[in-house]
């Protein structure tokens, strides 16, 4: 992963204009890659040897990706903990969001590190804050994602419970900015208390001191790849179940039809022995 924040400031602010030189820009996030890295075919690092960050960090990336690209397929980019590169011909000019959503994508996946200038600004970012990011995560990082043009950006205190993962540093720990008129306005909770993407078309909850993703409609939870299959294996065993006790069922059926038939014959066998003996 790419690490170590840089920055550097001058004029006003060009919202719409990510390919400008720095210099015309405000202050916005840089990172410089930390040795050993590897570089895609145009010079630009895929990654380094930066330390991934903590269990609740990642535990709530392992399950809102995968999720996230399930759920939209090829309709949509989904990427994770990949740098996105903002000035062609400077490698330091990028940020790297834990994970972003590029809607109608086609498709496509971007050939080497990921460039505004071949490619579109997402539509969505989550940031999952750490006690290392979460100051760069609301300042800087947030005014980069503005000023690039992000739609929504989210972010989660992945610290969660006081009493389980130690002190928040953001309340409440699950919070959304859309971009309007130039700015990002907070998300606020709908009528029923949700939390709605727009951009995603889901509702944003926390479950257990989790990050969920939940259908608007149904109010379902999307299942973790993990959860589905645990899921799938008890479909599968009840199936198994009622196909056995279908098929117990049918043998019980045609025990008693047999025997019913067997009762059937002797009742025969017994009146027409009546008859004989009548008849004689």
């Amino acid at each position: 992963m790419l690490a170590k924040p840089t920055s550097e400031s001058a004029g006003a602010a060009a919202p719409k204009a990510p390919q400008r030189h720095l210099a015309a820009v405000p202050k916005l996030y840089q990172y410089q890659v930390v040795p050993p890295f590897s570089c895609d075919r145009d010079g630009y690092p895929e990654e380094d040897s930066a330390p991934v960050e903590g269990f609740p960090h990642s535990e709530a990336l392992h399950y809102a990706y995968p999720v996230v690209k399930a759920r939209y397929g090829e309709r949509a980019f989904v990427g994770g903990n990949g740098a996105i590169y903002y000035e062609e011909g400077n490698p330091r000019a990028c940020i790297v969001p834990d994970l972003f959503v590029v809607l109608d994508a086609g498709g496509e996946v971007p050939e080497g590190a990921y460039k505004l200038w071949r490619s579109p600004v997402p539509d969505f970012v989550l940031e999952a804050m750490s006690p290392r990011s979460w100051r760069d995560d609301l300042g800087i990082k947030k005014d980069t994602y503005l000023h690039l043009g992000v739609r929504e950006y989210w972010v989660f205190d992945s610290r969660g419970a006081p009493a389980k993962r130690g002190r928040r540093r953001l309340a409440p720990p699950l919070a959304g900015f859309r971009l309007a008129g130039g700015a990002y306005e907070p998300v606020l909770p709908d009528g029923s208390g949700r939390l709605l993407s727009q951009v995603l078309g889901l509702e944003l909850r926390l479950h257990e001191w989790n990050l969920q993703f939940y259908e608007v409609e149904t109010g379902e939870r999307l299942l973790s790849y993990p959860e589905e299959r645990d899921e799938r294996l008890k479909e599968q065993t009840r199936r198994l179940a009622a196909e056995a006790s279908a098929k117990a069922l049918e043998a019980n059926l045609e025990e008693e039809s047999a025997a019913r038939r067997a009762a059937e014959a002797r009742i025969a066998a017994l009146e027409a022995q009546l008859h004989s003996r009548r008849d004689a």
